[in-house]
């Protein structure tokens, strides 16, 4: 009896030393999975039979190998949250397009923070932050052209990784001011609303708003419209000449453009308040070219000085 009790013991013990070897070779799991890494099915193996003087034997690993595991887990946590921001942004165009007040909000995209993983991650995301600009009612003209401004300095340089009708459009009229082409873009653009989940349903808001953000452009750089071309360039060949003027009274009145239309000679006068664009170049260039003399003065009066002083 007496042996059957020793030997029960011994089992105890054997068997309490096998749980706690367990249990703390899952806490080394546990451990690995957190730093990212992934063991061998035979590493799991040999450490299964480990036992716990061999666990208090083990060295630590040298500081060089914690450096590098730091470093590898702290790329794994920002690729991690890269990652969860840019399920964040794709999971919140349901929000956002699904009320058109709530489309200014995501302007909150230009933030460092989401625009890094726009550019590194997601940059056809761009396509619905341009839209969402274009086509949000709460903003006014300066407030709505200032951000599509902002915009397009991201479109340029995302150019190379991904552009479309949409995109291409606004940096045409924002920034290279190449009509034409921006036309061309518009046609295009509306065939692509037309088949987008997130933006079928505003087809008519970005038709609109499209062209009046591009009759605000056309109008600063020009002093008199022929109503026919620019009514080509927006796409109204279906409207009648009485539809064009009409749509095109309304805009100006609505932007508050300074300009009359002359229904005889279907003609649209601009007016500039302000310095035109093209004197507002000259102006700057007068300007450079004054400073740039008096700095060639300045740099010669000082070799002169220099030359006095060694002689």
């Amino acid at each position: 009896d007496e042996d059957e009790d020793d030997e029960e013991e011994e089992e105890d013990d054997e068997n309490k030393v096998a749980e706690d070897v367990e249990n703390k070779n899952q806490k080394m799991a546990q451990d690995e999975n957190e730093d990212g890494n992934e063991a061998n099915d035979d590493d799991d193996d040999d450490d299964a039979g480990m036992t716990l003087a061999a666990i208090a034997e083990e060295k630590p690993k040298p500081a060089i190998d914690n450096a590098a595991g730091d470093s590898k887990t702290a790329s794994v946590q920002i690729a991690s949250i890269m990652r969860d921001r840019a399920w964040l942004l794709h999971w919140s165009l349901f929000v956002f397009f699904n009320k058109d007040t709530l489309l200014d909000e995501m302007t909150n995209f230009f933030a460092p923070k989401y625009m890094n993983v726009i550019q590194t991650m997601c940059p056809h995301l761009l396509r619905y932050l341009t839209a969402a600009i274009l086509i949000s009612p709460t903003f006014d003209k300066s407030t709505k052209l200032k951000y599509l401004t902002d915009v397009s300095k991201i479109l340029i340089e995302e150019q190379s990784r991904f552009s479309d009708p949409i995109t291409e459009f606004v940096r045409l009229v924002i920034r290279t001011n190449d009509f034409e082409g921006a036309s061309t873009m518009l046609r295009y653009a509306i065939e692509v609303i037309k088949c987008d989940f997130f933006l079928a349903y505003y087809h008519d808001y970005f038709v609109q708003f499209a062209r009046t953000t591009f009759l605000i452009k056309y109008c600063r750089l020009h002093s008199r419209v022929c109503v026919p071309k620019i009514a080509a360039l927006l796409l109204m060949d279906e409207m009648s000449t009485d539809e064009q003027q009409l749509w095109l009274i309304n805009a100006i009145r609505s932007e508050s453009i300074n300009a009359k239309l002359d229904v005889v000679e279907n003609v649209i006068y601009v007016h500039f308040g302000e310095a035109n664009p093209y004197h507002e170049m000259k102006d700057r260039i007068k300007a450079m070219n004054h400073r740039t003399v008096q700095l060639y003065k300045q740099i010669k009066h000082k070799e002169e000085l220099l030359n006095t002083t060694t002689e």
